[in-house]
């Protein structure tokens, strides 16, 4: 997880409670993180409504029904479940589509139980036994019969809560989900935390609940199944990464920085003449677009890269869509992309430009850290392009 999406505040706040020897640590317990962002999330559901409409072809009802709903006298589920209100807004069927399990359950039918995030399996399988014993017991025979079909739908599951829910329940016949859950190293947090846990039930929930360690996070959320040190209050004055399991972000934060970073990295080019053609072609996009447009374009070439999905741009730089269209352009007319359209595959030179940059950045970012403007790296790098410098000087590529 980039540190720099965290809320500042909330992030010093909690790092007051280690030394000088664990900061290190609780640092890295950050970047091992396994984020779940708002666009990944809306990404997944997506793929997720993609597979119930899929599996709902053939049956005449179809229960969604959220887990923690079983356990409530409420059976419609709250909006606030982010998940359930998700799929709620993206499954557009008409008629036959039940959000409990409050009536008889008819022949034909399908059942998705709904849990974003199924850890240990414990609350999964706990919920279910709650299911009144008639409503189960026709569901065990009906499926028995192969009459209905009932499946898990998750966001993310961990394979021993797949082996757990099985051996009670051997009605479900699929388990749906997006992401295979991701854990901590145990000795890390043992070794690296164990004496900042105070409280008997941070110490109890070291690993999480479940003890399956679990490093993923959601942009809403934090499960409790991830160790107690990123969400256990130990004492009123130590507060912890995530308050009672809320995640606080800075989206901008991360966006801001690298645009600042690549803005810096513009005026630092390698002498190598084998990159002086795409130096023009910078050099033209920036004299005929605009400063701001080139830095645009260089990160939508960076974040197409690695995210591969036009949102996760539209996220972090809040840029509109006639901005986002200005950039698909800019991209084709100069070969970077291979058209102008947001599916569009990088080019040769645009894999180029990016590779180029994301050694630059790396050598000056995490190896340099200090570095000044103007500076010469090991005698290799010196300035060659500085943006200020070409404004009405006219360049043929």
């Amino acid at each position: 997880m980039d540190i720099n999406l965290l809320d500042k505040k909330k992030l010093d706040d909690w790092l007051k409670q280690f030394d000088s020897s664990s900061l290190k640590s609780a640092r890295k317990l950050i970047e091992d993180i396994n984020f779940i962002d708002q666009v990944d999330y809306d990404f997944y559901t997506n793929n997720l409504v993609s597979r119930i409409e899929k599996e709902i072809k053939g049956y005449k009802d179809v229960y969604i029904v959220p887990i923690n709903s079983l356990n409530l006298k409420k059976v419609e589920p709250k909006s606030d479940s982010a998940f359930v209100f998700n799929i709620k807004k993206k499954f557009n069927r008409k008629g036959n589509l039940f959000w409990s399990l409050d009536r008889k359950i008819e022949r034909n039918s399908i059942i998705f139980f709904v849990d974003e995030f199924v850890g240990s399996g414990g609350t999964m399988v706990d919920n279910i036994s709650l299911i009144d014993e008639v409503i189960l017991k026709r569901i065990r025979s009906l499926t028995s019969l192969k009459k209905i079909k009932v499946c898990i739908l998750s966001i993310v599951l961990y394979l021993d809560a797949e082996k757990y829910i099985k051996s009670k329940f051997s009605f479900i016949n699929d388990y749906i989900y997006e992401v295979k859950g991701t854990s901590f190293d145990k000795d890390f947090i043992c070794n690296s935390f164990s004496k900042y846990l105070k409280k008997e039930q941070c110490i109890n929930a070291r690993f999480g609940y479940g003890n399956i360690c679990s490093n993923i996070v959601f942009y809403n959320n934090c499960p409790n199944n991830t160790p107690s040190i990123l969400w256990c209050k130990q004492a009123s004055e130590k507060s912890p990464l995530f308050v009672d399991k809320k995640v606080k972000l800075n989206y901008k934060t991360a966006y801001f920085n690298l645009k600042n970073e690549y803005i810096r990295l513009l005026k630092y080019m390698e002498e190598d003449m084998e990159f002086q053609g795409e130096i023009l072609i910078m050099k033209k996009i920036s004299r005929n677009n605009g400063m701001g447009l080139l830095i645009d374009t260089i990160l939508f070439l960076f974040l197409r890269k690695k995210f591969k999905i036009k949102e996760k741009f539209l996220y972090f730089s809040k840029i509109n869509d006639i901005q986002f269209k200005k950039i698909l352009n800019c991209c084709s007319e100069y070969g970077l992309i291979s058209c102008a359209k947001s599916n569009s595959r990088l080019t040769a030179l645009g894999k180029k430009i990016i590779t180029k940059f994301e050694s630059l950045h790396e050598n000056i970012y995490q190896k340099n850290s200090d570095l000044k403007d103007n500076k010469v790296i090991d005698n290799k790098v010196k300035i060659v392009y500085y943006p200020t410098q070409i404004k009405g000087i006219k360049i043929d590529v």
